[in-house]
């Protein structure tokens, strides 16, 4: 007899990797795994349905789906073991440890189908969207606070910052450090409305002094 079951990987969960069969009367076989932890876990729905979980070649869960409550599947499984005994895995395989009589190689006369996971690219292309959400969320953000209106302190802070710079360059003439005390005077300006007055920070504010400050403290550089 012949064997033919389907792969699925990369799915969400606690296990990554499934393998399923379906016989002639539609009953489903789905053996679920995480070779990381080298956990199987079978389970058999049909008239039945109940599932057991294997670590590491012990049986360490065994359920009843329909009543909810713990019980022997020995005698159900062994029913089943050549059936699992053909996954083409040996990995898997020798994680089952020959439970429920299931040999620890593969027969060798299955054939594997790969599924592509279709719920894990739409999960990657909802992740691309949220990013995509999130960028034009902060860009259309950054462009409303352009047009705040301006509270009392912003021409407080304006007045301060140009004094400071009239003043230290008034004193040597240095260009360099009075641009400096202005790009640096306005970054600070910006932090002081996010973390005091909490509010986003008023950005026409801060290009009045960041950009002419640039300029200046590159005229500077070069020529002083």
């Amino acid at each position: 007899m012949k064997y033919s079951w389907r792969y699925i990987h990369h799915r969400p969960g606690p296990y990554p990797e499934l393998y399923l069969y379906q016989n002639e009367n539609s009953e489903w076989l789905k053996v679920e795994i995480n070779r990381l932890q080298r956990v199987v876990k079978l389970q058999y729905d049909g008239a039945e349905s109940f599932f057991s979980v294997i670590k590491n070649r012990h049986i360490i869960r065994e359920k009843n789906l329909q009543t909810g409550e713990s019980e022997d599947l020995d005698e159900k499984f062994r029913k089943m073991r050549m059936t699992i005994s053909s996954l083409p895995d040996n990995e898997v395989l020798e994680i089952i440890g020959g439970s429920y009589g299931v040999l620890t190689e593969f027969l060798g006369k299955a054939t594997r189908r790969e599924k592509k996971n279709f719920s894990s690219l739409w999960d990657l292309w909802k992740r691309w969207l949220g990013r995509v959400h999130s960028f034009f969320r902060v860009t259309r953000k950054t462009f409303q606070s352009l047009f705040y209106k301006p509270a009392w302190y912003d021409f407080l802070d304006m007045g301060v910052i140009s004094v400071g710079i009239w003043f230290i360059f008034s004193m040597n003439y240095d260009i360099l450090s009075a641009s400096f005390f202005g790009i640096f005077s306005a970054i600070f300006t910006g932090f002081v409305d996010l973390i005091l007055r909490r509010r986003d920070p008023y950005l026409i504010k801060i290009m009045i002094f960041i950009l002419p400050g640039g300029y200046f403290w590159y005229l500077g550089y070069v020529f002083q």
